[in-house]
Parts: structure tokens; C-alpha cells; sequence
């Protein structure tokens, strides 16, 4: 019996025969409830990684560049159980998470717990790590004013703080995070949507620009960069580049 011997081709075809058993061609669940999540990975992924050391760095350098990775933190036990060991967020998992490259995130609440766990996790993702592809949902929310999406699109920015609600929101540390790391210079894509049903804080930065959205979407694509020129450091926001060294 003769055996193919992978590790003696040239290094670009080897990429090329992993691709096809590393990549996932849909989101890689890694913390999710079933309303935001798909099929796992296939067993076959995990004997692979395990084969031997040259393969585990080269396969696993793939999977964690080439998918996407997707975490559903809705409720504050999500929130809390990610970050114990052995899940995402927790300390043994550094190295892992850092080798990320795309991310989607679906949150619920805009709270100080967003603000503690998350966002310093993925700030350090992107600062120490190679996350580039930041994908934030936010999903319906069970407290607060809820509006459909076809809610009166021409409503100004500044008609948020006629809403004592929304302007007191848009103030809070959690919220000022959230616009911090969607700004982050480092990233190379950021998406920022809200579920079909949402607060109205969200109705004036609805993005009427984008075509990639179907049309009978339950998701509607926000402005991101113009909630962060209105709304970071409670006001408005300079963005600058991190200096860069070498």
C-alpha cells in the first residue's frame, strides 16, 4: 500500500489541500443559542488538527484566518459562562482566539457587562491578534421603545435626544464602548445591524445604501460610522490611527 504524502509538497499546494477540509462555508458557532447558529464543524476538523504537530500549526492557521466565527452572548449567563475556562473568552484560550480573523457578535443588551467582558476581549483581539472583520448584530430587544423598520427614515440624528431614553442611552459607558471598538482603526470591515424590530434609537442611522441586504431581511444595516460621529464620547468623536512601528 503507498501512502500520499502530504508534507512533501511545496508549501502553497499543501494550503491548497487543507482549504478544502479546514474552511466552513457558513458561520462557525462558537458560543450560540440555535436562533444565530449552524451546524458545528465536522469531526473530520478536529482528527485533522490532531494528527501531528506541522499539521495542527498549518491546518489550525487556516481555520482560525479563513472562517467565521460567530458568538451569541444575549443573556448575561452567555456572557458570564464564555469567559470561564476552556470557552472563548477565557484566559487559557489567548492564543486561539487571537488567531481570529472574523468575528460576528449578537448581543441584546447594550450593558456593562458588553462592556467589561466583550469589548476589552475583542479590543485585545485586534490589538494583539488578527481580528479585521468585526460583525455586530443586535437582536430584538425586550425593554424600551420598539419600532418596526419602515419607522419614519428621514427623522434627524439630533431627534434622538429629544427622547430622554435614547439620549440617556447614548451617553452610558456600555454604549461609548460599543461605538469605541466599532471604530477601531484596525479594523478593515466593520457591520453594525439591528433585528426588524428594535429601538428607535437605531431608526435614524438605518443604511438605505446597502444592496446586499435582501429585501425581506429580518435585519436592518445601521450606520456605524455616522452613530460614531454623532454619538461617541457622548457627543462626537475624533478618530485617529494607532502609531505604528517596524
Amino acid at each position: 500500500m503507498s501512502y500520499f504524502r502530504l508534507f512533501d509538497l511545496p508549501g502553497e499546494l499543501r494550503t491548497a489541500v487543507l482549504e478544502h477540509l479546514v474552511i466552513i462555508h457558513s458561520d462557525i458557532p462558537v458560543f450560540a443559542k440555535k436562533e444565530t447558529c449552524t451546524e458545528s464543524p465536522p469531526m473530520v476538523l478536529t482528527d485533522l488538527l490532531l494528527v501531528s504537530h506541522q499539521m495542527h500549526r498549518e491546518a489550525s492557521g487556516l481555520f482560525y484566518t479563513m472562517n467565521n466565527f460567530i458568538v451569541n452572548l444575549a443573556s448575561r449567563r452567555m456572557l458570564s459562562d464564555i469567559v470561564q475556562e476552556g470557552q472563548l473568552f477565557g484566559p487559557d484560550v489567548l492564543d486561539a482566539r487571537r488567531r481570529i480573523r472574523s468575528l460576528s457578535l449578537r448581543v441584546r443588551r447594550i450593558s456593562g457587562d458588553l462592556e467589561s467582558v466583550a469589548v476589552p476581549t475583542l479590543t485585545d483581539m485586534i490589538l494583539h491578534g488578527n481580528l479585521r472583520i468585526l460583525d455586530v448584530g443586535i437582536l430584538t430587544q425586550s425593554t424600551g421603545l420598539k419600532t418596526k423598520s419602515n419607522y419614519d427614515s428621514h427623522h434627524r440624528p439630533g431627534s434622538v435626544f429629544q427622547d430622554p431614553e435614547s439620549a440617556n442611552l447614548v451617553r452610558t459607558s456600555p454604549f461609548q464602548a460599543l461605538l469605541g471598538l466599532l471604530a477601531d482603526p484596525d479594523l478593515e470591515k466593520v457591520t453594525l445591524w439591528a433585528s426588524l424590530v428594535h429601538w428607535s434609537i437605531w431608526c435614524p442611522y438605518h443604511d438605505s445604501s446597502d444592496a446586499t441586504m435582501p429585501k425581506n431581511s429580518e435585519r436592518v444595516i445601521l450606520d456605524w460610522q455616522r452613530l460614531v460621529h454623532d454619538f461617541a464620547d457622548g457627543n462626537r468623536i475624533t478618530k485617529f490611527e494607532r502609531p505604528r512601528f517596524g
